[in-house]
């Protein structure tokens, strides 16, 4: 079983191959990074789903937990400030490209 540097079960990696395919994984990071609310959640996050691109020399994980909406900012594998989301776009899209691709979901 492959982990994550969080100690999350890795479940699979998707690379979207086509123009609609990026614009559901980009639209899903703006939406959870543009809705952080000023509350907290009472829960432990667990990150099983991630948008990870390359810019500027580093390497950008966002860190996307579906059972409780909260997400985080890995720079160069090192976390920044959790916080959390309300809305994290076409969940229902990302969940078919994840089954598309043979990627089991998170419970």
């Amino acid at each position: 079983m492959v982990r994550s540097r969080r100690g999350n079960r890795i479940l699979g990696k998707v690379v979207p191959e086509d123009a609609g395919g990026r614009a559901l994984v980009l639209d899903a990071a703006l939406r959870s990074l543009g809705a952080d609310p000023d509350y907290a959640f009472a829960c432990i996050a667990e990150y099983r789903h991630a948008v990870e691109f390359r810019a500027s020399g580093h390497l950008y994980q966002v860190l996307l937990c579906y059972g409780c909406g909260q997400v985080a900012v890995a720079i160069d594998g090192k976390l920044g400030r959790p916080g959390q989301t309300h809305d994290m776009g076409d969940e229902d899209g990302l969940d078919r490209m994840f089954v598309g691709a043979g990627v089991p979901l998170a419970e």
